[in-house]
């Protein structure tokens, strides 16, 4: 894709969208959900735009709202990381980042750290750089890598501070934050019935631990947001959020962010 076709629309590199998109093909990053229906007034008659965000536009993307507006013939389909594969975690740091590790199992400790969650493995990232101030193609030496993993742990009561603080990318509302804390209670639950049922028709017996209510019929979007952002694991199948429910297990990386998420 041209360089023209690319633009930021937030950041450092933002610059003003156009009184009309450029027909075919275009890439606009660090949009904001706010962004969105100025955007769509803009679609070009020709092409469409892919829209490259955080948590608020996928939260508008899966909502009722992003479809007003659109023409007739026009649809919005919604793509998400989900949680990294170790091979993808492996693909980023040796493949893109090109770095090269002196300790043998080295990713498989990052692995366990993060669980493959996207906002952990971002947060290492940025650890990787401003931290050790690596470039890409480096090799991490044992010892910078334990200064890289404190670093990571150092940071990670902010980065769940996050997910309740003011930047809409990231942040989350209140109630999907309770729903993180629900999906991290469940235990004895196998598969997605027995979880769901945990979360709906058992969930007093959870209340005296998290005093909240069990989760309705019209919640299970936020679920199935909180699975896309790789928040919760999910079973890796097309279908509904219900359906694709897993219990975190004991070691998931999720049960420390929760440790530091406010309420």
């Amino acid at each position: 894709m041209s360089p023209g076709r690319v633009l930021a629309v937030h950041g450092p590199r933002a610059l003003p969208l156009p009184a009309h998109l450029p027909d075919g093909p275009s890439l606009l990053l660090a949009v904001r959900a706010a962004d969105a229906a100025d955007v769509i007034g803009r679609l070009p008659p020709v092409g469409a735009p892919a829209l490259v965000g955080g948590a608020d536009l996928l939260r508008w993307a899966l909502g009722a709202d992003a479809a007003a507006g659109l023409p007739d013939d026009a649809a919005v389909e919604v793509f998400s990381d989900g949680r990294w594969s170790p091979a993808r975690v492996a693909w980023w740091f040796q493949r893109v980042r090109a770095l090269e590790f002196e300790r043998p199992h080295a990713l498989d400790q990052l692995y366990a750290r993060t669980s493959g969650i996207p906002l952990l493995l971002a947060s290492f990232d940025r650890t990787v750089h401003d931290t050790l101030r690596l470039a890409d193609g480096e090799t991490v030496s044992d010892a910078d890598w334990e200064r890289a993993l404190e670093a990571f742990d150092a940071a990670l009561p902010g980065v769940a501070r996050s997910l309740a603080g003011p930047d809409a990318a990231i942040a989350l509302a209140p109630r999907e934050r309770d729903l993180l804390r629900m999906l991290a209670l469940v235990r004895e639950a196998d598969d997605p019935s027995s979880v769901r049922e945990h979360l709906t028709e058992l969930w007093p017996l959870y209340r005296d631990e998290l005093d909240v209510d069990p989760i309705s019929p019209e919640e299970w979007p936020g679920v199935g947001l909180l699975q896309r952002l790789g928040l919760l694991p999910a079973v890796p199948r097309r279908g509904r959020p219900e359906d694709r429910l897993q219990r975190l297990p004991t070691g998931d990386a999720l049960h420390a962010l929760l440790k530091h998420l406010p309420g």
